[in-house]
């Protein structure tokens, strides 16, 4: 989705937008992965299985070693989704994750398999968490493009952006399956909350640039 250079003003105020949203990266990082450490922790203190106790210990402490490393990049890997959606390249089929498909598990590595189921889920508790502001804060941003009808995937800081740019850094941590899959399933709900304090403030500022 190109900015239509006619709206003028409204392409830089989304621009502006956008880029004030991603500085916020590294803050949301940092409180996501404090969120998801201490549920780890608490996972850990409650559970009687001493495998499942020593996998949660070991995916908390991992996850503290890469806080910085996750932190730093969160903005960056924000960015590149934003530019991503706003000059067309990111893949419309990507929009929102397809139904998973045997013919298509049988191609994958385990990796691959897990990193799909668990980008899904990650996107359906992000989505969850926010969807009464995401609609307010999709239709302002639509009527600030111009648009005369409402399109989801016109919103270029939609939850799938934020969802793809945590697996991303996560996968480049290169832990093991079973670890990044402890992360995901504290860090969703984490993100979740996240984006709906975010979206908060968004919607605040939209009415204003739509006045």
């Amino acid at each position: 989705m190109t900015l239509d250079p006619g709206i003028g003003q409204n392409a830089a105020t989304l621009r502006q937008l956008i880029d004030d949203v991603a500085r916020q990266g590294q803050g949301m990082m940092q409180r996501v992965e404090a969120q998801a450490r201490q549920a780890l922790q608490q996972a850990a203190e409650k559970t009687r299985d001493l495998r499942e106790r020593d996998l949660l210990d070991q995916a908390g402490r991992l996850l503290h070693k890469h806080s910085e490393q996750l932190a730093t990049r969160y903005p960056q890997a924000l960015r590149e989704g934003f530019s991503a959606v706003l000059d067309d390249e990111a893949e419309k089929a990507d929009d929102a994750p397809a139904p998973i498909k045997f013919n298509q598990l049988e191609l994958m590595d385990e990796r691959q398999v897990q990193e799909r189921v668990e980008t899904a889920r990650g996107l359906q508790m992000a989505v969850m968490a926010v969807e009464s502001e995401l609609a307010d804060v999709n239709a302002l941003i639509c009527a600030i493009l111009g648009l005369k009808q409402v399109h989801a995937d016109s919103n270029p800081i939609r939850p799938e952006v934020f969802v793809r740019a945590l697996r991303s850094i996560l996968a480049d941590c290169g832990v093991e399956v079973a670890v990044s899959n402890c992360w995901g399933r504290v860090m969703g709900p984490a993100l979740g909350q996240e984006l709906r304090r975010l979206y908060t403030a968004l919607k605040e500022r939209l009415v204003d640039c739509n006045d």
